[in-house]
């Protein structure tokens, strides 16, 4: 359970420190933040740093623990491929898509919480 919690506060912490309204602005805030210093970028991934130090710290390798490993290494992957994207001059078509997308709080905490479910019954 202990796990889990920790898991779920990484995830506030992320949502804290990118409290942006939409996913174009949620982009640029890693890209910022990567311009800025590439350790930082990394280090802030918080819940993938996390997963990585259970699996291979703690030996959790069940299917349901590496599924979600696979997912958030996907995710660090498709930051990355956005920062790249505005490191070379996104179009100007794809900005108003990504801009598109809303993100509440209340639909991340929603997003959060259901990650931190999946994590708890990877342990069980």
């Amino acid at each position: 359970m202990f796990l889990t919690i920790l898991f779920f506060i990484n995830e506030l912490l992320d949502i804290y420190l990118n409290n942006q309204s939409n996913l174009l602005n949620l982009m640029l805030s890693y890209f910022l933040r990567f311009k800025r210093s590439i350790f930082l970028f990394f280090i802030t991934q918080f819940n993938f740093i996390f997963l990585t130090f259970c699996i291979f710290y703690l030996n959790i390798t069940n299917s349901s623990m590496l599924g979600i490993w696979i997912c958030y290494l996907a995710d660090v992957f498709v930051k990355i491929y956005f920062i790249k994207k505005f490191s070379d001059g996104i179009e100007l078509k794809k900005v108003y898509t990504l801009k598109a997308i809303n993100l509440t709080p209340t639909s991340r905490v929603i997003i959060s919480f259901i990650m931190s479910i999946c994590f708890y019954y990877s342990l069980t």
